[in-house]
């Protein structure tokens, strides 16, 4: 499995494990979440090949590698035991900050693109997965616009529901066909009093 397509899935579990906590508890429990992954097995766990399982949640879950571990919050205190796992973590590192920092114009892109549909009646996955793809598409100008497409569709494959992949499809398309047409709507009018 590809260092980038397993980044795009921790980005995702952090990205739906902080969807919803308050920006202002939102470095604890990051670091809460970087904790897990101090342990190699983990790592080992994470970066093997995937399960045939017909959905994440089937036995045995993805999330079932996390039973064993504390949730205590420590500083990590060695990089990830792999050269793989540090590419991994970096590549998801950009993303999840890059959604968070661009969080509200994200949502503003993927509730225009939704045609009706308003981002907190969206499934709290199918939410993120859009939020990952809009930001690859808006800001990453390194990978074309129908690969980030195809990996979207990829994460909705292994974590979100099969009538997901075409809405995530739609949306995703008519942000990138905005972006190709001309520049998004990124920033907001000053408003001068």
């Amino acid at each position: 499995m590809s260092i980038r397509r397993k980044g795009r899935e921790l980005a995702l579990m952090v990205l739906y494990a902080l969807d919803g906590v308050p920006t202002f508890e939102r470095r604890e429990a990051l670091a809460r979440f970087w904790a897990l992954f101090d342990e190699d097995r983990v790592w080992e766990v994470f970066l093997e090949a995937e399960p045939a399982i017909e959905h994440p949640l089937e036995p045995p879950p993805l999330w079932s590698l996390f039973d064993s571990l504390s949730l205590e919050a420590s500083p990590r205190q060695t990089p990830p035991p792999f050269e793989q796992a540090r590419l991994t973590t970096e590549f998801a590192q950009v993303r999840i900050d890059g959604v968070l920092d661009h969080l509200s114009i994200l949502d503003e892109e993927i509730g225009r693109a939704s045609r009706g549909w308003r981002i907190q009646r969206m499934a709290q996955i199918d939410r993120n997965i859009l939020r990952i793809g809009a930001y690859e598409i808006l800001h990453c100008s390194d990978i074309p616009g129908p690969v980030i497409i195809n990996e979207a569709l990829e994460l909705s494959k292994r974590f979100s529901s099969r009538e997901s992949r075409s809405f995530i499809n739609g949306v995703l398309d008519r942000i990138l066909r905005t972006r190709n047409e001309g520049p998004a709507v990124t920033t907001r009018p000053s408003r001068r009093n």
